[in-house]
């Protein structure tokens, strides 16, 4: 089994180094990539479209038999943008410091699909070698109804990280959960246990609602890591919902349970809630 699959990972490596279409990188920041792709004469029109680094067969695995795809062609087809000439595709909010896999696929003149074949783009680092900072700013309170038509309230906040800052990671909690959690240490060891979960990564500002409880207190927390992997200190700013006052936050809010399905932050539907993770419903975030 074992040399099956290396087998695999030596195609797929093969295939990143075959080239019916010119790749060139125009411009590479923290969180986007810009390319230019130029066919060659054999190449009558291509997909192309864009992997987490080394994900293609996961993901050809997970979904083969759910879309029908046939081989890796038909789902970079599927996914992917068509072309008939050259062109420029930039794709935005990806990670710093990523690698990412552009996956080709070619069709000849009579439509018959050449191999895949795969360009490996790396986005820039971002941060620096000074202290990581988060700036947190309490914004607008309001009032909706839901589509059950039960009221819900939130509150705006922004979560800003300074030019020094790789990553960071945020949320508000009660007070009561901020104290039950162990204080600003046990907060704080919350924040930094999100270390490397994607879905809980921030890489620039975090402006967000999230569902409140007017007249309860809250602390907005966050941290953050310098460009050397280094932590920052916790910001924090304690608030009352509603009343418009502020002292300084980062990180988690704590919500309240509404009547609409609940999703994951990956936005799969979930009926079972672990305490601490972030979770959203009826278009808003909150804690279980």
């Amino acid at each position: 089994m074992k040399q099956i699959y290396l087998t695999i990972a030596l195609a797929l490596v093969a295939l990143c180094t075959s080239a019916q279409v010119t790749v060139t990188e125009d411009e590479i920041t923290p969180s986007s990539v810009t390319l230019s792709f130029a066919p060659g004469n054999d190449v009558a029109s291509y997909y192309v479209c864009l992997f987490d680094e080394g994900s293609l067969e996961s993901q050809f695995a997970m979904w083969s038999m759910f879309m029908g795809f046939q081989d890796y062609g038909d789902m970079i087809m599927a996914w992917g943008f068509k072309n008939e000439g050259t062109t420029t595709k930039t794709w935005d909010n990806l990670a710093p410091a990523n690698t990412y896999d552009i996956w080709i696929q070619s069709l000849d003149a009579d439509g018959t699909k050449m191999e895949p074949q795969c360009y490996k783009v790396t986005t820039a680092a971002q941060g620096g070698e000074e202290a990581s900072v988060i700036n947190i700013t309490i914004g607008e309170y309001g009032e909706e109804e839901d589509v059950n038509g039960v009221l819900q309230s939130y509150q705006w906040v922004k979560f800003e990280p300074n030019d020094q800052t790789a990553h960071f990671f945020d949320f508000i909690i009660t007070d009561a959960g901020y104290n039950e959690a162990g204080g600003a240490e046990g907060v704080k060891q919350i924040l930094k246990d999100s270390e490397g979960q994607p879905q809980y990564t921030f890489y620039s500002t975090d402006n967000d609602r999230w569902n409140v409880v007017k007249g309860t207190t809250y602390h907005a927390v966050a941290i953050g890591v310098n460009a050397k992997g280094e932590w920052g200190e916790m910001a924090e700013v304690v608030f009352v919902a509603g009343e418009g006052t502020q002292s300084a936050v980062k990180d988690i809010v704590l919500g309240q349970k509404n009547n609409g399905p609940i999703y994951d932050i990956m936005g799969r539907k979930v009926t079972n809630l672990e305490s601490g993770k972030i979770y959203i419903q009826n278009g808003h975030k909150f804690v279980k």
